[in-house]
Formats: C-alpha cells, structure tokens, sequence
C-alpha cells in the first residue's frame, strides 16, 4: 500500500495510474490486513483540496470495481470530514456486508461506522456499536471514550458511572476518577434540585472519595451542610476551597456568605473576610470584601483599603468598587461609570486550556470539548 505522501502524489496528477492499480490489487480480507488499515487511516488524514481531489480519485475507483474495500473505507473517512455524513454510513455498510471480512479491519470499520452515527445524531446505534467494540483490546479503550461521549450528551450518569468503575479500568487513572467524580456530583445536583437533600450528601461524598478534596464535591457538601444547619462544617469545606482554588474562590464565597446571613451575623462574615485576605490575594475575595463594606456604608474604610491596591492591579473590577466608595459623582463620573460597568461585563471571559473555547458563562464541563474542569476566567480587560 503507498505511503500518505504517495497518495498525495497520486491526487494531484502525477500518478493516478500506478494508484488505481495499487488501491485496486486483490487483498485476502479473511486474514487481518495490516496495509489496508494503514492506508486507510493515511487518507484520512488528507484536508482541503487534497480531499476534494482524493473525493473524485476514488469514487472513480469504486465505479471501476465495486469490491474495491480499501478504496471505499478510503472514501468514508473522507465524506465524514467533509461532513457527509449519510454517504460515509452508506460505504462503511457496504464494506461490512462483505463476508469474508473481519479481524482488526472489521473493529475499526465498525468504530467508524459507529463515529459515523454519533456526528449523525444517532446516539443509540452509536452506543451499540462502541458497547460491543469495548471487549475489544486493539479498540476497547477508544470504544470506552466514545460511550462516555454519549452518556455525556445523554447525562445518563449511572451508566458512565458503571463504565468508569468496570472491569479493565486503572484504579490509578487520575482523569477517570475526576470523571467518576463529576458523574457522581452531576447525580448529586439532580437530587440537590429536587430537595433530596441526604441523597445529594451521599453522592457528593461519594464524589469526594473518588478525588479526595474534589473542589465541585466540596462546593456541593458545603451546600447541603448549609441548608441542614451545620453552619461549622459548611464554612470548613468553603474555606479549604478558598485557599486551594483560585478559579472558584467567588462560587465559595457566596455560600460563606449565605453561613453568615442564616446566622444574621453581617459582621462576623466581615471578620471572616479579613482573616482570609490574609492568607489570599483573590481579585475576587477583595471584591467580596468591598462588596461588605459598601453594604455597610463603610465607604472610608472602603478606599483606605483599596486605593494601596490600585496601583498593584490593573483589574477593572477594583477600579468600579473605588468608584462606587466615592461619595460624590458629577455627570462626568457618572457616564465613566457607565463605560467602566460596560467594560467589567464584555471582558468576564471563560477560556477553556483545552480547546481554546471562549466563553461568557463557567460551567464545569467546556461545552466545545467536554472536557472537565478546563474552562477558566481570564483576568482584567
């Protein structure tokens, strides 16, 4: 079978002959074909006018011998990355009825049959195909990522649950206990929703001993404590999470705050405030503690504090909490404000490290790649 850069050649004209008769050669499907799936998985890495040329090439070579395999496989994968998805179905049916075929080539035409239905939407044939494929060792592994895909979309969580904790799996895989753990918390939000509030405590535990000190876990722990009256224990997971993760020290503050107002102590949630900034420098713990003393009128105490600030951060959040500690505001300052609050709002902007995603809203799952835990805020303007 020729090299990708053979089959480059052969594409843009130098040698269509010499393919034809190398895609076209008899090849003994009964027994496992190395070269075919090789070519097969070269061509499916050609883009842009290479596949728009490859696209001609072989449905040409399929209308000369219709038994061609390796030249239908070929042209699959290339209406799939043009996004055809129903001609892509349509050939890797066709290779599959062919009876002699199978080993390692029949897997992975299955498996892209089954990519086949999940760009097309059809999640229940694709989980099928991928839930048989997983047995498989040369494809077990991938077949297991593609039905996690699925039960994602589908938020069937005890079903990822129970694919995550079955046979095969490394107990040591970081990635697929963070996975486990959101499972588990996706569960524990559901029952959180709908009052169920011990059962939502069980399955944020649960989540916490897949990762210990899982940060979602805890926010969710913390929750639930909250609502139950153990204000104590609510206000230690807030605090751990304060001091370990910067990306969600805002989500853990509200529910601090939300201690302190169930137990009608402003003042306490202030003192609480200035033990923290000690030990953290969070352009959003600051902002909480301005936030406290604007709410009490502390407007003095207010620019004492954040003026020293200033200078050591271009964060235009501090800027607007100086402002609103000013006592007066002519029309000028008023329509800077204005600007100021217009800015604050267009630049509070998620990026995902992952796949580079730019968002509005955090989530815990990038709605681009659905990957976990990969969207973070991008700091000031």
């Amino acid at each position: 079978m020729p090299g990708i850069s053979s089959v480059v050649m052969a594409i843009t004209g130098a040698g269509f002959g010499w393919l034809i008769g190398r895609i076209t050669k008899k090849t003994d499907f009964s027994q496992p074909s190395e070269q075919c799936v090789s070519f097969y998985r070269e061509m499916s890495q050609l883009d842009g006018e290479a596949s728009d040329k490859a696209v001609a090439i072989l449905e040409r070579l399929i209308e000369q011998d219709s038994s061609t395999i390796d030249a239908s496989l070929s042209l699959a994968a290339l209406f799939r990355r043009k996004g055809e998805i129903d001609k892509a179905i349509a050939l890797h049916q066709k290779v599959l009825a062919h009876q002699s075929l199978s080993g390692e080539l029949k897997n992975q035409v299955l498996y892209q049959l089954g990519q086949d239905y999940l760009a097309a939407g059809l999640l229940c044939r694709a989980e099928n195909i991928f839930e048989e494929l997983k047995k498989h060792n040369e494809i077990g592994s991938q077949s297991t990522e593609q039905l996690l895909t699925i039960y994602k979309k589908t938020a069937e969580w005890e079903k990822a649950i129970a694919l995550l904790c079955g046979k095969g799996q490394k107990k040591a895989d970081l990635e697929r206990l963070n996975s486990l753990a959101h499972c588990y918390c996706e569960m524990a939000d559901q029952s959180l929703a709908k009052g169920e509030i011990h059962a939502a405590i069980k399955l944020y535990t649960q989540a916490n001993k897949a990762v210990s000190k899982h940060t979602r876990a805890e926010l969710g722990l913390a929750k639930c404590l909250l609502l139950t009256r153990q204000y104590g224990e609510s206000e230690q997971y807030v605090e751990h999470i304060v001091e370990t993760n910067r990306e969600r020290i805002d989500e853990a503050l509200r529910i601090l705050e939300d201690i302190y107002r169930a137990q009608d102590n402003g003042d306490g949630f202030l003192q609480k405030l200035e033990e923290l900034l000690n030990q953290s420098s969070s352009v959003d713990l600051v902002e909480f503690y301005c936030d406290a003393l604007i709410a009490r009128n502390k407007h003095s105490a207010l620019s004492a504090f954040l003026v020293p600030r200033l200078d050591a951060s271009a964060d235009i959040r501090l800027y607007l909490k100086w402002f609103e500690s000013l006592p007066d505001k002519d029309a000028v300052l008023g329509h800077l404000h204005y600007k100021l609050i217009s800015m604050n709002e267009e630049s509070r902007v998620y990026l995902c490290s992952n796949c580079g995603l730019k968002t509005h809203m955090l989530s815990w799952k990038c709605p681009g790649c659905e990957q976990w835990e990969t969207l973070n805020q991008v700091s000031g303007i």
